[in-house]
């Protein structure tokens, strides 16, 4: 269903619709509620405070507490806004991406956490350098395992999720906007 918007038309979508078709997908997030959410939106000037992997039918593949295969419905809650973006790949580079996916969820759960102290960090600039060697922010995660693919080395190496939006946006050859999700 296409729903006319003051800045033109979003093609709404249910995620759980979205057919596999062996296609690559990066979903923004922006939790419209949770205090979370807005303190990472604020603090990096954005509209998005998560952005995971969608690569099969009904889910997820998250950097949350740790990175794994989280269910769709998680997401499909009150205040959640979805943005899917469709990566432009060959089955090689999708290949190579869900394989890289698979080999960190068969990591242990200390080598897939998220990087909590250098969330701290994030929070006083003059603690940047905290954080942990080997644990990383859930856009930094998709940043890496797209940069395996030299289609996108023109992502940088620790965007935010608003910052990915922003790349995804100059390179409308490479990845392009789908459909949106919002529960109201």
């Amino acid at each position: 269903m296409t729903t006319p918007s003051p800045t033109g038309t979003y093609n709404w979508v249910d995620p759980r619709l979205i057919p596999d078709n062996r296609d690559m997908l990066i979903v923004l997030v922006d939790d419209r509620r949770g205090f979370l959410g807005w303190l990472i939106k604020a603090h990096e000037s954005g509209n998005y405070n998560h952005v995971m992997f969608k690569r099969k039918l009904e889910t997820f593949v998250s950097q949350a507490n740790v990175f794994k295969e989280v269910s769709i419905e998680e997401y499909m809650k009150e205040g959640i806004f979805l943005k899917f973006w469709k990566i432009t790949a060959t089955p090689d580079e999708i290949n190579i991406i869900n394989l890289a996916i698979d080999k960190k969820l068969a990591q242990p759960w200390y080598k897939k956490m998220y990087d909590l102290p250098g969330l701290f960090g994030q929070a006083f600039p003059f603690l940047h350098w905290i954080q942990i060697p080997g644990l990383y922010f859930c856009s930094e995660v998709v940043s890496a395992f797209l940069r395996l693919c030299v289609r996108f080395s023109w992502i940088t190496k620790e965007p935010s999720p608003s910052d990915l939006d922003r790349l995804f946006k100059q390179h409308p050859n490479d990845i392009r906007v789908i459909g949106y999700y919002w529960q109201d």
